[in-house]
């Protein structure tokens, strides 16, 4: 196992983590005053049925919500793990989607191949952020976890980068 990288956290991986904290902090507070007022509802007239499958699809809405949010609040912290310990390898982008385009730019969806320490054929895919448009054919460097070949990443990562290691 290699000597971990020393690697610190972007000000967007900064910016991203507040958001999902205000996020969830606002979802959960959503949850329990609709949840109390649905719960209010169906105990009032238990026989309301159209009430009790609104309630069970608003349950399973926040829910879906919550774990889409819980999920981008958490990616950078498998970002940073693949960064610090992570194996590079020289990648090829094979696909690209457009995803979102708005006022900052677009992003898009790409999907690379890599080879893993004993020359297997990977696949990896992961969000595109960088201010350059990406084709197909791009090389680019693809950090890996070895134990797992399916947790992988481009680099530079969302949230973090490798940082200079410190000289006493």
């Amino acid at each position: 196992m290699p000597t971990p990288r020393p690697v610190r956290i972007t000000w967007r991986g900064i910016f991203i983590r507040v958001c999902g904290a205000i996020i969830v902090s606002f979802l959960l507070c959503l949850w329990f005053f609709i949840g109390d007022t649905v719960y209010e509802g169906i105990a009032r007239n238990p026989q309301e049925r159209v009430m009790s499958l609104v309630a069970v699809a608003l349950v399973v809405g926040f829910g879906l919500l919550i774990g889409v949010v819980f999920k981008s609040f958490f990616w950078p912290s498998m970002e940073r793990q693949l960064l610090r310990g992570g194996r590079p390898a020289r990648a090829v982008i094979t696909e690209v989607r457009s995803s979102f385009t708005g006022y900052g730019g677009s992003s898009f969806r790409v999907t690379f191949e890599f080879q893993d320490e004993v020359h297997n054929a990977m696949k990896g895919s992961c969000d595109w952020f960088l201010s350059w448009t990406p084709e197909i054919g791009d090389i680019v460097t693809a950090i890996y976890d070895p134990d797992d070949t399916k947790r992988c990443t481009l680099y530079p990562a969302r949230s973090y980068g490798i940082a200079r290691p410190k000289t006493s």
